[in-house]
């Protein structure tokens, strides 16, 4: 089985300065975790935080004093980016990745919370959100990681 030190990577000290930076982000917005989301190869948040280059959709759910989680497509993908990924819980996202981020932010308690939202989320998943939970805040923070 591969592991990931078979391919390039960030060093771990380099992570961990990113990770640091996103933490200090939730503190300074206000918010209780930041949902990215990204899609396609190297040009996302999820591989500058990861260290795992997604193909296709991923979500990556950061909340202070909880380990970050992955949620990702495609099947096939998932052996791979949990080799790859220094995030340690990576999950496939299932046949309906928005029901599983509606299920990952009621898991991590956040459904009256104020959630900072990073990425092109689509619409189907931000209006699942709102109406999954009225009683959360969604906050646009893309221009805050730029």
């Amino acid at each position: 089985m591969r592991q990931r030190a078979d391919y390039p990577t960030f060093s771990d000290d380099e992570i961990e300065r990113r990770h640091k930076a996103v933490y200090r982000l939730i503190e300074q917005e206000g918010v209780d975790a930041i949902l990215f989301y990204g899609s396609g190869r190297y040009a996302s948040d999820i591989y500058w935080l990861s260290d795992w280059p997604s193909s296709r959709e991923a979500y990556l759910l950061m909340q202070t004093g909880s380990e970050p989680v992955i949620l990702m497509q495609l099947f096939n993908h998932y052996p791979m980016a949990r080799v790859m990924s220094w995030i340690t819980d990576v999950r496939w996202a299932g046949a309906n990745t928005t029901d599983s981020v509606v299920d990952l932010v009621r898991e991590r308690g956040l459904e009256s919370k104020r959630l900072g939202l990073v990425g092109s989320i689509s619409y189907q998943v931000y209006h699942k959100l709102r109406e999954s939970y009225p009683g959360a805040s969604f906050i646009d923070l893309g221009a805050s990681c730029a």
